[in-house]
């Protein structure tokens, strides 16, 4: 999330970003209220950047127009690498190379610019172009940040997410845990008894549940726990490896050696996805092989169901920890959140309602710390105030 630079009065504008892994938005907070800003028409960009032979960088729909065609120098689901150790990374369904850099972290080799990139490096170019749409918007220089992160981020990952952010040029700069976002989000202007709140965050590629527990718009986070390496990206490669299986049985050869084989059935998986959010039944087109037939696999909820059952299984572990945690046996309100949540198993694209609470967390932070929002005070109880001391520059605040 995106702060303006400018001396705080009541009238003062403040920005936010929210950098997923799959999809990124910005939002600002005017007069206390978020608001969603469209980045090229649309409420969502993707998390997506390519690097052209002509020198350009493409940040977002533009980028993922193009992936099938420059797979190697086409960089998507970068959250899930960053600050992490190459042999602590799950790369299985990934067009472009990750290798171990001299710290054995994992870096992305990019062919066209002959050198490998961090994912912070990455990362950086996509935080910039969402930093330009709300400067562009607020008509002044934008130079703070509230980035949320998974919760269960550490501080490899979220020191590696604050230096993606000083890339960008953003000098004052707080993570936010990202269910404590989306329970921030709901409680605003609410009229709070005493509940407690399930917050279950499944994104691109982390999935996240807190317990929060609210009175009179105090909002105190009692536990925390997820699973880093799940997210709808899985679910995708689940119907990948569908297609592929399919192709082969046909006679060819397994699409999966192929990077742009790969990409051409993510893009055909994740369409299928998203077609079973609202429909039983869905058929996918696969690209042919010059003069050979279009291939059409049918896909069922049913289907979709089988080939996910052990991914979902996944689920259920973090909600056990932290009943376990906390000895909460019910629950008075569910937020749901992260753009992979609602729609089959759990999986689809956002609504317009998922959109804004994604966004609109990080702004409610900003104008917290801005003094823009009244009524609202988070005590996160599950978050290390060394590391919260450590990787904040809101002094000017």
């Amino acid at each position: 999330m995106l702060s303006s630079s400018a001396t705080p009065s009541p009238c003062t504008k403040s920005s936010s970003n929210y950098l997923g892994t799959s999809n990124s938005a910005v939002a600002v907070v005017e007069h206390g209220l978020a608001k969603v800003l469209p980045v090229n028409g649309k409420r969502t960009t993707p998390s997506i950047v390519a690097f052209k032979e002509d020198g350009r960088v493409l940040v977002g729909a533009e980028a993922k127009e193009q992936a099938a065609t420059n797979p190697h120098n086409t960089f998507y689901s970068v959250k899930r690498l960053i600050g992490r150790r190459h042999e602590h990374c799950l790369l299985d369904g990934l067009a472009y190379s990750v290798q171990p850099g001299p710290d054995g972290r994992a870096v992305m080799e990019c062919p066209v610019k002959g050198q490998t990139l961090a994912p912070e490096q990455v990362s950086a170019y996509l935080l910039r172009e969402l930093v330009s749409h709300a400067k562009a918007y607020l008509r002044e220089d934008v130079d703070g940040a509230v980035v949320t992160v998974p919760a269960y981020f550490d501080e490899d990952q979220r020191q590696a997410t604050l230096r993606a952010a000083s890339l960008a040029g953003l000098q004052k700069v707080q993570l936010l845990q990202e269910p404590v976002a989306a329970a921030m989000a709901y409680g605003l202007g609410k009229p709070f008894d005493a509940d407690t709140i399930l917050v279950f965050d499944l994104g691109g590629g982390t999935f996240d549940v807190s317990i929060l527990d609210s009175f009179e718009g105090i909002v105190e986070v009692l536990a925390t726990a997820g699973d880093a390496q799940l997210g709808g990206d899985d679910f995708d490669r689940a119907i990948l490896g569908l297609l592929a299986q399919a192709c082969m049985e046909q006679g060819g050869s397994d699409p999966r050696r192929s990077a742009l084989a790969v990409q051409q059935l993510t893009n055909c998986a994740e369409q299928a996805k998203v077609a079973l959010s609202s429909s039983s039944q869905t058929h996918i087109e696969l690209p042919g092989s010059p003069g050979g037939a279009q291939l059409q696999v049918a896909l069922t909820r049913a289907q979709f169901d089988g080939l996910t059952a052990h991914l979902r299984a996944r689920l259920a572990p973090p909600l056990r920890q932290i009943a376990r945690e906390t000895f909460v046996r019910w629950v008075d309100e569910a937020a749901i959140n992260g753009l992979s949540t609602p729609g089959p198993s759990a999986v689809a694209e956002p609504s317009a309602e998922a959109i804004t609470s994604l966004s609109a967390p990080e702004a409610i932070q900003a104008g917290i710390l801005m003094g823009q929002v009244q009524g609202l005070e988070l005590m996160d109880g599950s978050y290390s105030w060394d590391l919260h001391q450590r990787a904040t520059g809101f002094a000017g605040f």
